[in-house]
């Protein structure tokens, strides 16, 4: 089966056990969480000190945002002002009230 790793740099990648290859990419088999949610061509990446960010392999941008690939899903509909959604490292929606700090897993 998959394991997912991470390079000295920080990087994702994807080992499978049984041909004994890697790759960047998440492969679509990969059981791990929240594989289903990011688009194709996206990965997860970590900062030193283990902020999770997203990269996009097809521009070689990145964002603090994690990416949907459900374009139905728009988590941030009706959101009051100064709310952001955010995602942790395991793909869960949460909520941050960028006027007092706080942050919650319901929807404001």
């Amino acid at each position: 089966g998959w394991e997912v790793r991470q390079n000295l740099g920080g990087r994702i990648y994807y080992i499978d056990h049984n041909t004994q290859c890697t790759t960047w990419t998440r492969p679509s088999s990969y059981p791990g969480p929240g594989n289903d949610s990011l688009p194709s061509g996206w990965e997860v990446g970590h900062t030193p000190d283990k902020r999770v960010f997203y990269v996009d392999d097809n521009t070689k941008r990145t964002t603090w945002t994690r990416p949907s690939s459900n374009p139905d899903n728009n988590d941030s509909e009706g959101l009051p002002s100064d709310w952001e959604v955010k995602h942790d490292a395991h793909g869960r929606t949460f909520y941050t009230d960028h006027t007092t700090g706080k942050t919650t897993w319901t929807h404001p």
